[in-house]
């Protein structure tokens, strides 16, 4: 799993979290390894593009990483990428993010078993 290694965001999310300051002195935006955002790329989601620049850059294999989407579009794009795709239904929309392939979808990233996701496993959290 590529655990706090890489990051995708919509391309006008660097100023953003630039300003988002951390305890360490950090940004939000610096404790990321590798950011694809704002790229251009020849096509946007569903292809796979900007998820496969990810994980070359991170050397990591796409089967071996994981996609946290709010988008049925975003996660067609994780599957094709051969990622696994976790859906964050924000707006009641738990339907369309499984209908387009996540294998996990949740409500709040707390609802997500963080030991199962370093383990390679996209699991809900018992509670």
């Amino acid at each position: 799993m590529a655990y706090g290694g890489g990051i995708v965001l919509s391309k006008n999310a660097n100023p953003m979290m630039r300003q988002i300051r951390l305890g360490s002195g950090q940004s939000l935006l610096d404790i990321f390894k590798v950011n694809v955002c704002g790229r251009d790329l020849r096509q946007g989601k569903p292809n796979p593009e900007i998820f496969l620049l990810a994980a070359a850059e991170l050397r990591i294999a796409p089967a071996h990483c994981f996609v946290a989407e709010d988008a049925p579009a975003g996660i067609e794009a994780a599957k094709a990428g051969r990622m696994m795709g976790l859906g964050v239904a924000r707006l009641g929309d738990a339907v369309p993010l499984r209908t387009a392939g996540a294998d996990l979808v949740v409500t709040s990233l707390d609802d997500v078993a963080i030991d199962e996701l370093v383990d390679g496993r996209l699991c809900r959290r018992p509670t």
